[in-house]
């Protein structure tokens, strides 16, 4: 105990009696102390209202009332100073029902010396203390548990359940067949009765556990060492009912996208086959296989109806592949191909488109004989559409470059061009399907923005990573980035090291 002044009180009719208590505590060595007298039981509520007072000395007998009295007395008005009850003659059953009753201490009076009474104030004293410390602990563990948002409770080595916060009582005061005025109203007998209907449910955790009215609770059993155990009980019912709805969302997307798949495959090829005898019929004419047109302008109609139907069919078996593709209904032929085949047939496929533009080309390929595992002919589409792309965006009489290398087990094919660039927003639209650079209507570049989705699209199928570097005004490179085949490849370009989409 610190050296401070301890106020005590001391109830005490007999003034004999409180002369000699005052006696007593003035001999007690290193003991700062003031001593206020209350000669009534009235009295000394008076002052001990009045305070403040460290402790109560009080008599058992006042007048027609008992120190039994006087602590209840005490705790009715709110006040928990340590009280020591003193008595004139020894009666065990008296010191029980004190010290039941919250009393800090029983003493007999004859048995009273100077080292009894500092003992006795030292020792409630600090008990009081440790109680308040202890309590303010209690009430603030039991108000950070009632705000927690979890129902939690705890069962004893017995298998009773001792406490627990508010949200435990909200989440299975909806289950039990109590009320939650009735389980939390004070009456605690009732409290653990109606709580215990569910300590069978306690005994293991689980994941869902479904009630009567529908909701659905997580429990948790965390055992302790002592052997008891911590519930935890979250109510996860609108957690379950969000994840039913993304799921039913998720299915209602599938089944649209499967419907717009099914809906692009089928009116492509509705649209290839009416097509096809167009552009047919304006090759015949063209040829004048059956003798000539009649008209020399009609020539020129002819040829423009065959540019037209060819660009049509280029987008329509686009978006059929790519509806293809969405449906995972392309199969791909894989074999042993070697890249300078793949560069030559995609070359032959825009050699015109070219030549309108007098682009010239530049092939490079890092090992004579350099082969790669892929199918061949989406693999010329591949290239295919991003030379048309560099020769779209390319100035007349530029070069296009394309190149073949090895790097850390993967093989990079590069398609790079001098034209416009792009930036990073650009970038990013060029991938997205039927999503053009130029959004005005009166665009300089035609196109519908499938040729790098389709590009992009047909790499992943095959493993593949497709990367673009870009730069306004610095023209772009398109690299394909494959596995090298088995038997010819180093370890693999690690996912973690690989250069994302844009860059």
């Amino acid at each position: 105990m610190d050296q401070t002044t301890i106020q005590i009180l001391l109830v005490e009719d007999d003034e004999d009696d409180y002369l000699l208590t005052v006696d007593l505590l003035d001999d007690i060595e290193d003991f700062e102390h003031n001593v206020v007298w209350a000669p009534s039981f009235e009295a000394g509520i008076e002052k001990l209202t009045a305070g403040p007072v460290d402790i109560c000395l009080v008599d058992y007998r006042i007048g027609g009332r008992t120190g039994l009295e006087f602590v209840e007395e005490a705790k009715q008005f709110g006040h928990h100073m340590p009280i020591v009850l003193l008595t004139g003659m020894g009666d065990r059953r008296t010191d029980i029902a004190a010290m039941k009753a919250g009393a800090s201490d029983f003493l007999q009076k004859t048995d009273l010396t100077p080292a009894v009474l500092d003992r006795a104030i030292r020792y409630s004293i600090n008990q009081a203390k440790s109680r308040r410390v202890l309590h303010e602990k209690t009430a603030l563990l039991q108000v950070t548990l009632d705000n927690t948002g979890a129902g939690i409770g705890a069962i004893d080595s017995d298998g009773k359940l001792v406490t627990w916060n508010d949200k435990f009582v909200e989440i299975l005061s909806e289950l039990s067949a109590g009320t939650e005025d009735e389980i939390a109203g004070g009456d605690r007998e009732l409290a653990e009765r109606r709580l215990d209907e569910w300590m069978p449910v306690f005994q293991r955790s689980w994941d869902e556990f479904e009630c009567r009215d529908g909701k659905i609770l997580s429990i948790h059993r965390n055992e302790i060492a002592e052997g008891g155990a911590v519930v935890v009980c979250h109510d996860i019912t609108q957690h379950k009912l969000a994840e039913q709805a993304l799921r039913d969302a998720m299915h209602q997307a599938e089944m649209a996208s499967s419907a717009k798949s099914a809906f692009l495959a089928n009116i492509s090829h509705e649209l290839r086959t009416p097509l096809n005898a167009i552009i047919g019929f304006a090759e015949l004419m063209a040829g004048q296989v059956n003798g000539p047109v009649g008209c020399t302008e009609y020539e020129g109609y002819v040829a423009f109806i065959k540019e037209s139907g060819d660009a049509l069919l280029r987008i329509i078996n686009a978006t059929l592949d790519l509806a293809r593709i969405e449906a995972n209904e392309y199969p791909l032929d894989v074999i042993e191909v070697a890249v300078l085949d793949v560069f030559n047939g995609a070359l032959r496929q825009v050699e015109h488109e070219a030549m309108e533009k007098d682009i010239s080309f530049e092939v490079e390929i890092e090992t004579d004989g350099m082969v790669l595992n892929a199918d061949e002919g989406a693999l010329v589409k591949v290239f295919a559409q991003l030379l048309s792309n560099a020769i779209k965006f390319s100035e007349d009489g530029s070069t296009v470059a394309v190149s073949a290398r090895q790097v850390n087990g993967a093989i990079w094919l590069d398609v790079t061009d001098q034209g416009i660039g792009m930036d990073e927003p650009e970038i990013d639209r060029a991938v997205s399907s039927f999503s053009q650079i130029d959004q005005q209507l009166a665009r300089k570049y035609e196109g519908v923005g499938l040729g790098l989705p389709l590009a992009r699209s047909l790499v992943k199928l095959h493993s593949g990573r497709l990367k673009i570097k870009s730069a306004l005004g610095a023209g772009t490179t398109v690299s394909v980035i494959l596995q090298e085949p088995r038997g010819h490849a180093r370890d693999f370009e690690p996912e973690e090291q690989t250069v994302p989409l844009s860059a």
